[in-house]
C-alpha cells in the first residue's frame, strides 16, 4: 500500500481537476513626499491596475513593462494593485511607504 501525505494528496486531488487561471503581477512602487511612481515589472493580464484611496481615489491602469506616476499619493496612502480591475471596496488595501517596495501577486482562480 503506497502512502501518501497530505500534500502528495492534495497534488493529486487538484492534479485532475483541470486547474483553475492564474492571475499574477509584480510591480515596483516609488514613494516621495507628494507622489509615487509605480513601474509595471510583469504581469499575467498585460496591464497592472493600481487605485490609490485618496479624497477622489486616484486609478491607472500601467501596460506591462511601463511606469506611472501618480501626484498626490504620500506615504501611508491606502491603496491596491492588482492584475484585474481593482474595486477599492473590495480589495485588501496596503498603506504604502516611504521609498522603494516591490510587490507580487499571484492566486489561482477557478
Amino acid at each position: 500500500m503506497v502512502r501518501l501525505g497530505v500534500a502528495g494528496l492534495a497534488a493529486l486531488l487538484l492534479g485532475g481537476c483541470g486547474g483553475g487561471e492564474r492571475s499574477a503581477l509584480s510591480v515596483s512602487l516609488r514613494a516621495e513626499s507628494s507622489a509615487a511612481t509605480v513601474q509595471c515589472v510583469d504581469t499575467s493580464s498585460g496591464l497592472c491596475h493600481v487605485a490609490f484611496a485618496t479624497a477622489t481615489p486616484l486609478r491607472g491602469d500601467i501596460p506591462k513593462g511601463e511606469s506611472r506616476r501618480f501626484e498626490g499619493v504620500v506615504p501611508g496612502t491606502p491603496m491596491c494593485i492588482e492584475p484585474e480591475p481593482v474595486d477599492l471596496s473590495k480589495c485588501n488595501r496596503t498603506a504604502i511607504k516611504q521609498g522603494t517596495q516591490k510587490i507580487a501577486r499571484s492566486r489561482v482562480t477557478s
